[in-house]
């Protein structure tokens, strides 16, 4: 992928009248590091920013860190309206799972992907908050997933990441 995305590079950069290739510049590095992880830089940040770092930036694994074991599924309104109410009558218990570590939290779609309610477990401190990156990943999925049609360029490029592990064939079948 290193490789492809280098030539994908070489290749924006050649001058094909000259026949010889520019340099990237810093705004145009700062603009495909914003795309692929809606990361903004400051201005006069995005300056000093190399070739070398906005490709460590795409590749490296600070800005998609991820847990294990973390499931977002969705469910019909029916079955979110069951949850809820399990939540509700439940909110008085230690842990709506007592012999396992698990929180749980519906979240609203239309509702800018938001937390409409939780298990007490899913608030405390103890319990990790989800990585950024896995909710961008997860919120884009669902809004393809329920056929949304209107993203913007960095939602775009995200909706592209939690894509490109499946098959043609599985997106095709869906």
């Amino acid at each position: 992928a290193r490789k492809d995305l280098q030539r994908a590079l070489e290749l924006l950069l050649l001058d094909t009248e000259e026949g010889t290739q520019s340099s990237m510049q810093p705004e145009r590095l700062s603009q495909l590091v914003h795309l692929n992880f809606d990361i903004t830089f400051a201005p006069g940040d995005a300056d000093s920013l190399t070739e070398a770092q906005a490709l460590e930036c795409v590749f490296g694994s600070e800005h998609r860190q991820e847990h294990r074991n973390r499931w977002f599924m969705a469910v019909s309104l029916a079955e979110a309206e069951t949850i809820r109410r399990i939540l509700h009558i439940r909110s008085e218990a230690p842990s709506l799972f007592p012999e396992a570590n698990v929180g749980m939290a519906l979240r609203c779609l239309p509702a800018g992907y938001n937390v409409m309610d939780s298990t007490r477990d899913f608030l405390l401190p103890s319990f990790p908050c989800s990585p950024q990156y896995q909710l961008n990943i997860s919120h884009q999925a669902f809004r393809w997933f329920d056929c949304d049609m209107h993203y913007l360029d960095p939602e775009l490029g995200v909706l592209i990441k939690a894509l490109q592990s499946s098959t043609r064939h599985a997106r095709r079948t869906y």
